[in-house]
């Protein structure tokens, strides 16, 4: 776990996208990280938010880790980088996409 944790929280590009994509969504809050396990640290956001908001917070936490383990893919097995900023605007474009598609996580 300590690997899935370091890849979506702890690496410093991680946590740049996190804190570019939550504070684009004016959330700069949710992006402390702290010392936790991804699921304690989902579970910890969930609780800070407005309970109508919870499914649009899973989505975002949901398509915010898919790109980073698509960027990751794209490193390891195409040896291609993204920048975070690059990282961030696909992000905001897939969700577009999701969000035009119908997909929002339901309670």
């Amino acid at each position: 776990m300590a690997h899935t944790c370091h890849l979506f929280l702890g690496c410093v590009a991680a946590r740049q996208v996190w804190f570019q994509v939550l504070s684009q969504l004016r959330q700069p809050d949710l992006a402390s990280l702290g010392d936790h396990e991804l699921d304690d640290w989902w579970i910890i956001q969930i609780l800070r938010i407005n309970r109508t908001t919870t499914p649009l917070v899973d989505s975002l936490l949901l398509l915010t880790s898919w790109s980073l383990w698509k960027e990751r893919n794209a490193r390891v097995f195409r040896a291609t980088a993204s920048t975070v900023p690059d990282v961030v605007v696909a992000l905001f474009v897939e969700g577009a996409e999701w969000a035009s598609a119908g997909f929002v996580l339901r309670q």
